[in-house]
């Protein structure tokens, strides 16, 4: 006999298509299955014969809702009359259509040992996170398709998917191809991806994620990092919250940090490049065991709160080509003792040093005419220095 919980099942898989559909077809329904189960209540026919009969409507139903309701009736048919190969047949039938076409929304299933969320609009599916259950090992391998329906997207209209997820090692496949930012945040132990060579949009460099052409960096990984030749952007969050990071080496090429590309991570020293241009908000925030920073001249703009909450930071040394620092640059950066500025006085607010109690007075060069008539600048006195 086939299961109760099998039963189960296919009355569950009725969620597809709407309920209002449903009730719609349902009366035809009855219309037409009334004279087959009013043979099976007269002993005309028996429940095999009924069961074939009822499956044959479905094949020729007009639309999804009738052919769900038959293939339904007949499912429960043969369970009743302990058909287990046909049964098992209407139920294949039942979760293919599912498949073919789940109506558009939130759904969550289970492979592995991982609850996986997704999202479907348009018979596409985007994973929206990835949870670690009890037995996981780290190993996340996205599906190609889920609960039937392909996988395109990965957090592809938001981001942070595998945060929970504790991945160790990424695999994508090929048709993955909307990979929001941030994708694995906080995943201290990342030290792979593995990307699918005819992925048409991603690639993985020096074990990292980037787009096709390489140019930009999306997720990073743990350890001894060195970012790959060719990128230009490092993303936003790509490195997010990688405590993992033990060193870093940015080489000459990249000219940005995105929006907490590199915060909360792990390294002590940081060289930024002389084609380095912007560094985005927040972009190096919380990096508290950094203590060594060295930005080359080239930069131009450094965004609010880039390197807040440096709390091993001691020294600063700015260049003359930065020409903008904007809100809380370098807010709460306790330890900070020394600040040296190389060039004309940067436009920004008052508070690019707010909660820096140990710096006493900002250094700046005695030769340039902005600083000529100022005596103090974000509340530090300024010493002039003659070079």
């Amino acid at each position: 006999m086939i299961s109760v919980a099998a039963a189960c099942t296919a009355i569950q898989l009725t969620a597809m298509p709407s309920y209002s559909e449903l009730q719609e077809a349902e009366p035809q329904i009855k219309k037409l299955v009334e004279p087959e189960y009013a043979a099976l209540e007269s002993d005309k026919k028996p429940v095999g014969e009924v069961a074939d009969s009822v499956f044959a409507k479905a094949q020729k139903a007009k639309n999804q809702a009738e052919k769900l309701l038959l293939l339904k009736g007949a499912f429960m048919l043969y369970v009743r009359n302990g058909d287990k190969e046909n049964a098992l047949k209407m139920l294949t039938a039942l979760q293919q259509l599912v498949a073919a076409s789940k109506p558009d929304g939130y759904y969550e299933t289970i492979i592995g040992h991982y609850t996986w969320k997704y999202n479907v609009k348009n018979d596409e599916a985007d994973i929206v996170s990835v949870k670690a259950e009890e037995g996981a090992d780290g190993t996340i391998v996205v599906p190609e398709k889920i609960d039937g329906v392909k996988v395109t997207g990965l957090a592809g209209s938001s981001g942070d998917a595998l945060k929970w997820s504790g991945a160790k090692s990424v695999k994508i496949p090929a048709g993955v191809t909307k990979i929001g930012w941030s994708p694995c945040a906080e995943c201290v132990n990342l030290l792979a991806f593995f990307v699918d060579p005819a992925n048409p949009a991603y690639c993985a460099k020096n074990g990292q994620l980037c787009t096709k052409d390489g140019k930009y960096l999306l997720c990073g990984v743990n350890g001894n990092v060195t970012i790959p030749k060719g990128v230009k952007d490092i993303g936003r969050g790509a490195f997010c919250g990688f405590g993992g990071v033990k060193s870093v080496k940015i080489p000459e090429g990249v000219t940005t940090t995105g929006y907490c590309a590199m915060c909360q991570c792990g390294f002590s020293e940081l060289t930024l490049p002389s084609s380095l241009r912007i560094i985005y908000h927040g972009a190096f925030w919380g990096c508290g065991n950094l203590t060594k920073l060295t930005i080359k001249e080239g930069v131009t703009d450094i965004q609010g709160d880039a390197f807040w909450r440096c709390g091993g930071l001691k020294t600063v040394t700015m260049p003359a080509s930065v020409t903008n620092l904007l809100g809380n640059t370098f807010r709460d950066c306790g330890n900070l003792e020394s600040v040296t500025m190389l060039g004309e006085r940067p436009t920004g607010p008052e508070n690019i040093f707010q909660g820096c109690a140990k710096l006493k007075e900002i250094h700046v060069p005695a030769s340039a005419k902005s600083w000529a008539d100022m005596k103090s600048w974000c509340g530090k006195p300024l010493v002039f220095d003659k070079r």
